[in-house]
């Protein structure tokens, strides 16, 4: 595409020849680094909607390698649209596709209200995460969650039900994939347990649940039922749900 510069003068008359020639070599000049300038801007725009703005601006700086990856803490928050087996076999295609985005818009924007990230959308399902540096920092991080879970199940469209799981702990953060096709994301412990205790939000019917860990942070906001096995961690976890 073609750049427009405008230029504008002090003086009450036209540019005179002089000054027509001297813009005409300093457009020269500058286009090169104006387009620079303007598929950087692209290129950030592309990354933090596809990545997120924090693991956006990571690959913009040049974070490509696989296997380059950082420990870091964090809430993990996994949700999952119910009932997304019996929609697709029941819905054309389109309506599918613009179902999942509305639910998905009134999700990502709660949770990006309160200062999360989006990650990764997985087929109907949202990883997402509140980092933190300290355990005191730990307890604004669940807080930020639990109230961004409530307004993504208070926006949610009338006959829409979404399952949340939070769990918070060390994960690690970085490049997995194939050396010409890598995928930035966050692997571990910590993110497995908060997919597992999301299944179990349609099995107990209820929309919020989390971790004991999660729990001790503000013990007011949550309620103990039970401990439970999930697949793939060997001792059981107690799961609260939000009051």
């Amino acid at each position: 595409k073609r750049s427009t510069y405008i230029f504008a003068t002090r003086e009450p008359s036209v540019f005179d020849e002089a000054a027509a020639r001297a813009i005409h070599t300093a457009v020269w000049g500058i286009t090169p680094v104006a387009r620079l300038m303007r598929w950087r801007a692209l290129a950030q725009i592309i990354a933090s909607t596809y990545l997120g703005p924090s693991t956006g601006m990571r690959v913009i700086s040049g974070e490509l390698r696989l296997g380059e990856v950082e420990r870091r803490h964090a809430v993990v928050w996994f949700s999952d649209l119910r009932g997304f087996t019996a929609m697709s076999a029941n819905m054309a295609p389109e309506e599918v596709v613009r179902r999942i985005n509305e639910v998905f818009e009134h999700v990502g924007a709660a949770v990006q209200d309160e200062g999360g990230e989006i990650l990764k959308f997985i087929g109907d399902a949202i990883l997402a995460i509140f980092p933190y540096a300290t355990e005191a920092e730990a307890a604004t991080a669940t807080q930020k969650a639990l109230r961004a879970a409530k307004l993504c199940q208070a926006r949610l469209p009338k006959g829409t039900a979404v399952g949340i799981g939070l769990h918070r702990g060390e994960l690690a953060y970085g490049n997995v994939g194939a050396p010409d096709r890598l995928d930035f994301t966050v692997i571990g412990r910590t993110v497995n347990i908060a997919s597992r205790i999301e299944g179990l939000t349609g099995k107990l019917g209820v929309g919020i649940l989390a971790s004991a860990d999660v729990a001790a942070c503000d013990p007011s906001a949550w309620t103990s039922v039970g401990d439970f096995e999930l697949k793939g961690i060997p001792e059981a976890i107690s799961i609260h749900s939000a009051r």
